[in-house]
């Protein structure tokens, strides 16, 4: 790995140390030779970086001692002046195909005052929520029953087309995670029909760096014609305790808009996303 990925992670690891991130998963999500890499050295430091997929900026850091120095508007401005000339109409902030955060994470001070003040706007945060295991019992749970029928299992072999037609049905834009998708998928079946979906990762987690085994509930979606029935909480509570059974000590959601859907059973806020974007 070349000088400039090294210094790259550590300056991740300085900016954000709420969000401790393993090597790989981090050059894993970022995909840096993928995308486009902006950089400021000084005396041999790497002061500040922008990272470039496409339209979408999932980072943009200036490390402690190279604060207040405009490097991070330096930055952000060439990214942006790249982005255009690559054809491209906005700038999203994360929410990518490559991202580490989805939107600016809210606990960085001055993190979203930063962005505002260049002209990015939000309509909305999302939220990444954590649920401990130890202790925990599904079956204390109270929530409406899952209608008679209903079934929650694995994907199986040769369920696969079936699988992507009921992610096209439900959420389209989900389509290119569930495409040869390598993590374990939950399932809801209704009569050997897939109603419902989750993706299930047992070492999913990103950022909850105290968990031995941190697992992660993915992607939840429950077809148009069968929600509002309880499957989509059933299949949540199916995916915790398969994945309490994988041994994990803690599941993560990420990218949550229904938070206090998912506090229903138990889920708690622990981090919150500002999902900004700027047209150019």
């Amino acid at each position: 790995m070349d000088v400039t990925c090294e210094a790259l992670y550590a300056l991740y690891g300085e900016c954000f140390p709420c969000y401790p991130l393993s090597r790989e998963w981090f050059f894993s999500l970022l995909a840096l030779e993928q995308g486009k890499v902006f950089t400021r050295w000084e005396g041999g430091a790497l002061a500040g970086a922008a990272v470039l997929h496409g339209d979408s900026l999932p980072l943009l850091c200036v490390g402690k001692s190279f604060r207040g120095r405009g490097l991070g508007s330096q930055l952000l401005a060439q990214a942006e002046e790249y982005t255009k000339s690559q054809g491209h109409s906005q700038v999203v902030l994360g929410q990518g195909p490559h991202y580490l955060f989805q939107g600016v994470p809210e606990e960085n001070p001055g993190a979203v005052e930063f962005f505002q003040k260049r002209g990015y706007q939000a309509a909305w945060s999302s939220v990444n929520m954590r649920l401990d295991l130890a202790g925990y019992d599904p079956g204390q749970v109270d929530i409406p029953p899952v209608p008679e029928g209903i079934a929650f299992r694995l994907l199986e072999t040769g369920e696969e087309p079936a699988l992507l037609a009921a992610v096209e049905d439900a959420q389209p834009a989900w389509l290119e995670f569930y495409q040869g998708c390598p993590s374990p998928i939950l399932v809801a079946a209704e009569q050997g029909r897939l109603v419902g979906f989750a993706m299930v990762p047992p070492e999913g987690g990103r950022f909850l760096g105290d968990v031995e085994k941190p697992g992660s509930l993915e992607c939840v979606g429950v077809v148009k014609s069968h929600r509002n029935r309880g499957i989509g909480m059933g299949m949540v509570l199916a995916g915790i305790r398969w994945l309490k059974e994988q041994g994990c000590g803690s599941i993560e959601l990420r990218y949550v808009a229904l938070e206090d859907w998912y506090h229903k059973v138990g889920f708690c806020t622990f981090q919150r996303m500002w999902m900004g974007e700027k047209s150019l």
